[in-house]
């Protein structure tokens, strides 16, 4: 019974194995079958394929390095300049100089026409509410309480006094502080000081001194004395003080705006160096000034490689990847006049390009990946492997061809 079971399990897995092989085995049949239904195609990739491998000789690009210069060493070789440069400032000086400029711009100040028109439009609703008052008469447009709040003092001051002459004069001091320009209480206390300003007038730029602007602490003092005087001048320093509405603001972007620009236009260099000029001579040593003059050297190299070290990368590529090419269609061309058989049978196209390809990879190995010397690229037994595959002419041509290729693309 036992041994019946393991016959089983036995057959069981031959079974499996079976169907597992008759499932891939038409995979791969049809696979290989496609280099002979698409002869051309297959030779095409195979050259492609040969090409590729061929680019593994090309050499690595170095990177571009900055030269690194000390203070007080001596400098082995004469630095002769390449090109035209600025010599860079200090970063230290220059961030000085810059914040120096930025200070120097003036605060922006931006006026508003609408806010006068609103405080003397509030201002004309008081007269007319307390002139209906007077008169027991309802106004057509009622002084709104929003706009202002006053004393009750004022408001039998403007009862009982000549209430019309007392809206006139504030009227005229209005229109007097709204023209020179009214901040809020608190840009009055950041701006004070005589330091000047920009004020920003229909699109036209006003600069000068930023005392010519009224806040509330200068209306206090201005009007501190009404405080024992007739109550007709409470009354009018009160109404002006209340309908005094900031009409001039501080626009923070603008301001820096214009102090970025400060910031940019400081001049970044002390100097300039011609093309060709002696930059330091060989045995000299590096004082501050050589070193600020090298230092602005390497940063204006360092940005000229920057967009032109991928240029010359590519045009490097470029000729090797061609005279590539070259070389290997004259290797074609000698196998088309005189080894037809070779290209035409897939076999044999299949093993040269596959044995043309592996050295190809194997130089560049050695020359790139291990970055020893060329010598030991075992030219001789890729002619060996190619004489005991097909013959000796054919050995001599295509290690001839090889070594050509390794020479001239891999420099």
């Amino acid at each position: 019974m036992k041994v019946h079971t393991e016959g089983a399990e036995s057959s069981g897995g031959r079974g499996a194995r079976h169907g597992l092989a008759s499932l891939w085995r038409p995979r791969v049949a049809r696979i290989a079958a496609l280099p002979r239904r698409y002869p051309k195609a297959t030779r095409w990739v195979l050259l492609v394929g040969v090409f590729f491998c061929g680019f593994s000789l090309f050499p690595r690009q170095e990177s571009f390095r900055v030269a690194q210069y000390r203070l007080g060493t001596v400098q082995p070789r004469t630095v002769i300049a390449g090109f035209d440069f600025a010599i860079n400032k200090d970063p230290e000086v220059l961030e000085q100089e810059q914040q120096v400029a930025m200070a120097a711009v003036p605060r922006v100040l931006v006026y508003h026409d609408s806010v006068e028109v609103k405080a003397l439009a509030a201002l004309e609703r008081l007269r007319i509410t307390i002139r209906g008052v007077r008169e027991n008469q309802v106004p057509d447009e009622p002084y709104q309480e929003s706009d202002v709040a006053l004393s009750q003092n004022t408001y039998v001051a403007l009862l009982t006094l000549n209430a019309e002459a007392i809206f006139l004069r504030a009227r005229a001091r209005l229109e007097e502080l709204f023209e020179r320009g009214i901040v809020a209480g608190e840009l009055e206390r950041q701006m004070d000081g005589t330091e000047p300003a920009t004020l920003l007038i229909g699109g036209v730029d006003w600069v000068g001194p930023n005392n010519r602007f009224m806040g509330p602490a200068k209306l206090r003092q201005e009007f501190a004395r009404s405080g024992k005087a007739p109550a007709e001048e409470q009354a009018l320093a009160e109404l002006v003080e209340s309908f005094a509405w900031p009409n001039v603001t501080y626009d923070p972007e603008a301001t820096q705006q214009r102090r970025d620009l400060a910031r940019a236009a400081v001049d970044r260099s002390v100097g300039r160096v011609l093309k060709g000029e002696k930059i330091i001579g060989a045995h000299e040593r590096i004082t501050p000034e050589k070193l600020r003059v090298l230092e602005s050297y390497e940063y204006w190299r360092e940005r000229k490689a920057s967009h032109l070290f991928l240029r010359e990368q590519l045009l490097a590529s470029l000729g090797r990847g061609l005279l590539l090419a070259l070389l290997l269609a004259g290797f074609l061309l000698y196998l088309v006049a005189y080894r037809r058989d070779i290209v035409f049978e897939m076999s044999d196209a299949l093993l040269l390009s596959l044995t043309y390809a592996g050295f190809c990879l194997l130089a560049g190995l050695i020359l790139n990946g291990l970055e020893l010397s060329g010598y030991l690229i075992p030219v001789a037994g890729f002619a060996v492997m190619i004489a005991l595959l097909y013959d000796e002419r054919l050995s001599l041509v295509a290690s001839a061809f090889l070594t050509v290729t390794i020479g001239l693309v891999a420099d």
